[in-house]
């Protein structure tokens, strides 16, 4: 069989590119970070740092804490306290720590409405063990439905702009539980 010239200056042409392709993707996949850009977090705490979770929505409000017992178990506020899932609440801890965007943004404080967040139904107050506290305001889903706007600390009287962050949709369906989806 026998190759024209263009034929094979094709073919030696398709070689260098796919070696060139492969060298490239091998250079950038050596880089450590370098397929993924570092985000800041939007909470810096660790989870054994967190003392009570307040869970407000639309079923009223929960409050979830550590026992001062040793060994510490996390207990819910009722009519007796309840001992509460350790893994749900090691899954909203795990949510809120690892909750990063790239995607924040910041509005007028005029235009919070338009995300849900002039009246936020849904909040998450974080009592820290130093006796810090971190507030998070849920509003609307983003157009692709799966994150939702938040407002992270808001200042009490509120800026002329105010920053909006976007954060999973979990969140959401965390507050949203019952006191029974909590017990353990």
């Amino acid at each position: 069989m026998k190759l024209k010239a263009t034929t094979l200056a094709w073919f030696s042409l398709a070689l260098v590119l796919a070696a060139g392709v492969f060298w490239f993707e091998f250079e950038r996949s050596t880089v450590p970070g370098a397929d993924q850009q570092s985000r800041p977090r939007h909470f810096s705490f660790a989870p054994n740092q967190v003392q009570a979770l307040t869970l407000a929505g639309p079923k009223g409000e929960l409050k979830l804490y550590r026992s001062g017992d040793v060994p510490q178990v996390w207990l819910m506020d009722q009519r007796k306290p309840l001992e509460v899932s350790p893994a749900a609440v090691e899954f909203l801890l795990n949510l809120l720590i690892e909750s990063e965007s790239d995607r924040d943004f910041v509005v007028a404080t005029a235009q919070l409405a338009e995300y849900g967040l002039a009246n936020s139904q849904e909040s998450l107050v974080i009592q820290l063990v130093d006796g810090k506290t971190h507030r998070l305001l849920l509003g609307n889903p983003d157009f692709k439905g799966d994150a939702l706007y938040a407002l992270i600390d808001p200042a009490p009287p509120l800026q002329a702009q105010v920053p909006v962050y976007l954060v999973s949709r979990s969140l959401q369906e965390m507050i949203r539980r019952s006191p029974q989806d909590w017990q353990k």
